[in-house]
């Protein structure tokens, strides 16, 4: 892919299944490039299928981590507001950890996007590209990510229960920034995309001496691309067990059934754990595979005690083990009006 045009992304929603005149979307902007683009994209892709500026609006998250936030958050609303995109900013309000801030910001960004995408039952678009998914698969492989990890990002994803949609996953990174300069938008440059204190800076930072050791975009998505086939293709071998086996239940919570699970080849056995972690906690990350061989051979030993993992409480009952999202974490907030409702 060299150039990125409004055509193209017709092409991508049409592949994902999301029609602009029935699903509203919700932009992640951040005021870089390459959600600045995806922005102007989605603006170019709603004026050629004529549908009301109503169904495409942005949300500019300020997370509050340096003095010069706010300005620049409202900059962004700025410029896409100028390109005729509804848009506002938040500042998150959540104190920020002494550790591990890039995962507490995204988790809170996450948070702040689903409370305004509910409302109208918006699907979330973020710009994540190749670049990303490379990195991302990199980070995950230096871990010992197991199958389900080595997929990387996925390009169609829930937050309770709120389509997360990534159309870009198979564009470089630079294809989005020509197409943005193309169009003459200056984004905003944040400097903590260039500090080496966070581990995917780090790795960005080191491409060029990867690659030349083997591991090139390139490489790294065909790798993504293989464990995401797999994915489906142990997921598809789950279905008659939906309901037998395992199941996830409308109320919040789920059950699996030991010996059904300890019956199973150990790749499937993996597979409904991930399953149920993921359609459970929110979606976005499993917990490492040693933590999850841990389970799997607390499963399989049938301990009655109660284990915890991942924001999940797991309770042994006779031969089911119930699991639901432990009652302290903190879930989502929202406004609710007559007749809406949520688990």
């Amino acid at each position: 892919m060299t150039m990125m045009t409004s055509s193209r992304l017709d092409d991508l929603c049409r592949d994902a299944g999301l029609d602009l005149r029935q699903t509203p979307v919700l932009l992640a902007v951040s005021g870089g490039a390459d959600s600045m683009a995806m922005a102007h994209l989605f603006y170019e892709h709603g004026q050629r299928l004529g549908v009301s500026l109503s169904m495409i609006r942005a949300l500019v998250i300020d997370h509050g981590l340096r003095p010069e936030s706010a300005e620049e958050a409202a900059t962004a609303v700025r410029r896409l507001e100028a390109m005729g995109i509804p848009s506002r900013a938040e500042r998150l309000t959540a104190p920020a950890p002494q550790t591990g801030i890039q995962a507490w910001a995204r988790q809170e960004r996450y948070k702040a996007l689903w409370r305004d995408a509910i409302k109208d039952h918006a699907a979330i678009i973020t710009a994540h590209h190749a670049d990303d998914q490379a990195e991302t698969v990199l980070m995950r492989l230096a871990r010992g990510a197991g199958l389900t990890g080595l997929g990387g990002i996925p390009k169609d994803s829930q937050f309770y229960g709120v389509r997360i949609l990534r159309p870009f996953l198979d564009c470089p990174g630079h294809v989005l920034r020509d197409y943005l300069s193309r169009q003459k938008i200056t984004p905003i440059d944040d400097p903590s995309n260039h500090n080496r204190k966070f581990e995917r800076v780090r790795w960005r930072q080191d491409q060029p001496l990867l690659e030349e050791n083997g591991f090139s975009r390139e490489n790294l998505l065909r790798l993504s691309k293989a464990s995401q086939d797999i994915h489906r293709h142990l997921t598809a071998h789950l279905t008659p067990l939906d309901g037998v086996g395992f199941a996830l239940l409308s109320s919040g919570m789920g059950w699996i059934d030991r010996d059904v699970l300890t019956g199973l080849p150990r790749l499937l056995q993996d597979q409904v754990l991930k399953v149920m972690m993921k359609g459970l906690g929110g979606g976005q990350h499993l917990p490492p595979s040693e933590a999850m061989d841990r389970l799997l051979a607390w499963v399989k030993a049938h301990d009655s005690a109660r284990r915890t993992l991942g924001g999940l409480e797991f309770t042994p009952k006779q031969q089911k083990i119930w699991i639901y999202p432990e009652a302290e974490r903190r879930w989502p907030e929202c406004d609710l009006t007559a007749g809406d409702h949520v688990i």
